[in-house]
């Protein structure tokens, strides 16, 4: 068994029961021996003490334990005598016994629900310091600790049952550090108190200050309102006092952030370029910001206290107090437009102009607070705004006058291939009304087409970039072909956002038509041509041999006339043959139209074709041309395998051939460098010229007239000696990247 399991036998709560048993057994052996000898008075005396005993430790359990007692003294009565009388003062005496027992229990009770009362008050009271979320702690008159709530606990770090009891100021060395007075002492005692409390003040009894905790952490840095009292007994005599101690850190911390931001205000409102003004309900000035002072031209201290009638003429000082009662009557803010002259310069602006009534905290008039902001320039492009407007109007009337006249068709599409708008050559076209073909998608009108169509609208659409002079075919809905060219511009909102396709399209079923033809025609000639140069150049070789044989047969006299008129028949006849040859080079030129080339695909396949396989292992050939496009006639090719034929053989000391591009403003040049002779300065023009070749090329002549068929030119800038340099000039919009 343990030690623990051993209850004692005697305990304050046993012990009535022993007192009660044994007071009950005497009551009755004494009662028993008194009447065997024949007493039957007195010893009825020794009743009241289990009775009493009874009745005030266990209230009514103990009055009914009285009523049994009270009942064994009557049957012991009447057990030793049958006298009337003793049985009758033995009743009496039961009654006595009962109301004896009934009036201590009655007082029992009613004492026990007093110190209940008085017990559950003083443990409200203990646990409302206890829990109060402010620190308190109080002591008696011999300054020790009576009382130390949880949050005096962790304000001071000290637990309750280490410093109640103790004396010596042991409060003040907790909570300061130190055994200085502190509030509290100047209650008990009138202690004089040091400087750290600030902002002292006493009503009555109750003293209170304010008291600042440094320290090196901003967070850790705190504020206490600390409140004394003394509290006292029934007599009314001093017992002792209670310090409480209240948090303001982020009271002053508040306190000092509003005074900040009331400084900011100030600084705000004199620096703003508006007018500010405070009048009271009577229309004297309160205060004004540094503008208002130039519309006056006074400063602050010397509007205050007086009125706008101090300083405006009358008329103007009766509008500004009308619009100052406009807006009391209206019980918020007031605008108004109010054209002023400035006092300090006497230039004039126009104010727009905000009052606004200002009341107390019981709702009453205190006065009307002005601001004035200078929409003069707001005016002037307004009036700029609404001119500009009426233009727009009328550039809108023309734009859609052109749009709905234009010869062209014109309509515009959104992201998702649906028709927004169309003219009516649109429709024409189409062969539909205009009200058919708006909010219809483009799948519905030309279902055989859609895939085709709308994914030539989404490259603009994921580009964002126009697209200009495409060919294309397509079915009315009435089945008829048509050839349009078409230009497509992508629509972008303010953040660049494309929302829809623009497209122009000019119908060129005729011109596609003359153009079909056309071709037929040249192709009837190019084959005439050919047939007809083939036979020449036929005869021409027949005539060219039979020189040749007069040659040989060495039958014409040296220096001689009929010498000299060989040779110019000679010439003449190569001349001839030339002339014939370079009509076979020139057929090709513009018959196709023009397209997209990207240069550095071209570069590559020509260093690396047939023709320079040999020459390019001993020359080394360089393509510094990327993802560049040009558009130009489909001969573009020929341009650059000229470059780099005249290169290679005209070079003479070639040993690098560089292709490289430069991009400038307006426009793009392309450069093929090599490091060969160069080209004397006195016939950089005249290599372009027809009449001037080396051996049978005419192949920078054709190069111009190729690259001029859209607009791009060619040069030659190098320096003679140190190789040649042409630049091929294309002009914006004819080049792009890819």
């Amino acid at each position: 068994m343990k030690k623990s399991d051993i209850k004692p036998v005697w305990t304050p709560k046993i012990a009535p029961v022993y007192l009660i048993t044994a007071s009950t057994l005497l009551a009755i052996a004494i009662s028993i021996i008194s009447l065997m000898n024949g007493c039957f008075i007195i010893f009825q005396n020794f009743f009241y003490i289990p009775i009493v005993i009874a009745c005030i430790y266990y209230g009514k359990k103990g009055f009914f334990f009285s009523i049994l007692i009270s009942a064994i003294y009557f049957i012991l009565i009447s057990v030793f005598t049958q006298n009337p009388e003793i049985i009758y003062d033995a009743l009496i005496r039961v009654c006595i016994f009962i109301f004896i027992a009934g009036v201590t229990t009655y007082l029992s009770i009613k004492q026990k629900c007093t110190e209940e009362e008085l017990t559950n008050a003083e443990q409200k009271l203990d646990d409302i310091i206890e829990f109060l979320p402010d620190p308190i702690f109080l002591i008696d008159t011999d300054k020790r600790v009576i009382a130390w709530n949880r949050a005096m606990e962790k304000v001071a770090g000290i637990p309750k049952d280490d410093i109640v009891g103790k004396g010596d100021s042991a409060y003040s060395e907790a909570i300061y550090g130190n055994k200085k007075p502190v509030l509290i002492d100047a209650v008990i005692s009138g202690d004089i108190l040091d400087s750290r409390y600030k902002n002292l003040k006493k009503e009555g009894d109750t003293v209170s200050a304010e008291i600042h905790f440094d320290s090196e952490n901003e967070k850790d840095i705190t504020d206490f309102r600390v409140t004394a009292s003394p509290f006292y007994d029934t007599n009314g005599k001093v017992i002792g006092a209670v310090e409480y101690i209240h948090d303001i850190t982020e009271l002053k911390r508040n306190e000092t952030v509003l005074r900040e931001n009331e400084a900011y205000l100030r600084t705000l409102i004199r620096t703003i370029p508006d007018l500010v003004w405070l009048k009271d309900e009577k229309g004297v000035f309160i205060s004004c910001n540094k503008m208002f002072e130039r519309f006056f031209g006074a400063t602050e201290e010397e509007i205050k206290g007086k009125t706008d009638y101090d300083f405006l003429d009358h008329e103007l000082a009766d509008f500004f107090r009308e619009n100052d009662r406009r807006a009391v009557e209206a019980g918020g803010p007031t605008t108004n437009e109010e054209w002023i002259t400035f006092a300090d310069d006497g230039h004039r602006a126009c104010l727009e102009t905000i009052k606004t009534p200002m009341y107390d905290s019981d709702g009453k008039l205190i006065g009307v607070l002005g601001i004035g902001r200078d929409i003069t320039l707001r005016k002037e492009m307004e009036d700029a705004l609404r001119e500009s407007e009426a233009k727009l109007m009328i550039l809108n009337k023309d734009l859609n006058t052109i749009f709905e006249n234009a010869p062209a068709m014109i309509f515009y599409k959104d992201t998702k291939n649906k028709f927004i708008r169309v003219n009516p050559k649109v429709a024409e076209k189409f062969g539909l009304p205009v009200e058919d073909i708006v909010g219809r998608s483009g799948r519905d009108l030309f279902p055989h087409y859609k895939d085709a169509y709308y994914e030539d609208d989404l490259k603009i659409i994921n580009s964002g970039e126009p697209e200009f002079g495409i060919i294309e075919s397509f079915i009315t809905a009435k089945g008829k072909k048509l050839w349009i060219s078409m230009d497509k511009i992508p629509l972008k909102d303010q953040n660049g956002e494309v929302y829809g396709v623009l497209l122009f399209a000019t119908d060129i079923t005729e011109q596609k038509k003359n153009q079909d033809a056309l071709k037929e025609v040249n192709r009837k000639l190019n084959l005439l041509s050919s047939i007809t140069r083939h036979d020449i150049l036929n005869q021409i070789t027949v005539a060219a041999g039979y020189l040749d044989l007069i040659e040989m047969d060495q039958n014409i006299p040296k220096e001689t006339k009929t010498e000299e008129y060989i040779n110019k028949i000679t010439n003449a006849v190569e001349t001839i043959k030339r002339q014939i040859t370079f009509t076979g080079y020139y057929k090709d030129l513009g018959e196709q139209s023009p397209q997209w080339f990207d240069v550095g695909e071209i570069i590559e396949k020509i260093s690396t074709s047939s023709a320079f396989v040999s020459d390019i292992k001993s020359i080394k050939f360089t393509n510094n041309i990327e993802n560049i496009e040009v558009f130009a006639d489909p001969l573009f090719e020929k341009v650059i395998y000229n470059l780099t034929d005249n290169a290679i053989k005209h070079g003479e000391t070639i040993t690098e051939i560089t292709f490289y591009s430069e991009q400038k403003p307006d426009e793009l040049i392309i450069y093929c460098e090599d490091d060969g002779v160069g080209i004397p300065g006195d016939v950089k023009e005249k290599i372009f010229r027809r009449e001037y070749f080396k051996n049978s090329g005419l192949g920078l002549f054709l190069s111009r007239e190729i690259l001029s068929i859209t607009g791009l030119t060619i040069t030659e800038t190098g320096t003679p000696g140190e190789g040649a340099r042409f630049e091929i000039h294309i002009p914006e919009g004819k080049f792009r990247a890819k």
